[in-house]
């Protein structure tokens, strides 16, 4: 993802009932790009389901939300 200017950062992944099951960024972070590996395991270390997640990006009030797949 593209960061235009310094802001505070939020990268969440929910499941398909809409809960947040990981929290992958949350933090304020300098312009530029950046990329983030998920291992597919929940916020607690357990490893999750195959299927259809969704990524949630957050930068101060913009939010982008992506669609996933995870197959294992």
């Amino acid at each position: 993802y593209a960061i235009p200017s310094e802001s505070y950062m939020t990268v969440s992944v929910f499941n398909i009932q809409g809960q947040r099951v990981n929290i992958l960024v949350d933090e304020l972070q300098e312009a530029g790009y950046r990329s983030i590996d998920w291992d597919g395991k929940s916020q607690s270390g357990n490893i999750l389901p195959s299927g259809m997640y969704f990524i949630m990006i957050k930068q101060g009030v913009n939010t982008e939300v992506k669609k996933v797949m995870m197959i294992k």
